[in-house]
């Protein structure tokens, strides 16, 4: 699974505060990483952006379960505000796609 505990250990073209400045400007500024594990589930890991409002800060957050387009974009395709998306992936033993979600919020 592709994951960077350490975010100086990432690698950018520039600075990783001019790089967070950049990638994360909006608070629905959103990097998602889909990986099957060896025994063929998937897990989703990502990275959201708090914004300018935020002091350009991100969240990590990861949960067992397929990337689903309409989890994060919207039907009128505007991608959807934390409060929208934190609710449905932190659903648990439903039936739910997802049997386990956690947000690393600081």
């Amino acid at each position: 699974m592709l994951y960077v505990a350490n975010f100086n250990e990432m690698s950018f073209s520039r600075p990783w505060d001019e790089s967070r400045r950049y990638y994360f400007r909006h608070d629905t500024s959103t990097i998602l990483f889909e990986t099957a594990t060896s025994d063929g589930r998937f897990v989703t890991v990502g990275l959201r952006g708090r914004g300018q409002l935020g002091s350009y800060q991100v969240d990590r957050f990861a949960y067992e379960g397929a990337y689903r387009r309409d989890d994060f974009i919207s039907e009128d395709n505007r991608v959807r505000p934390c409060d929208e998306v934190k609710p449905v992936l932190l659903v648990i033993g439903s039936s739910s796609r997802w049997s386990q979600a956690r947000f690393a919020l600081r």
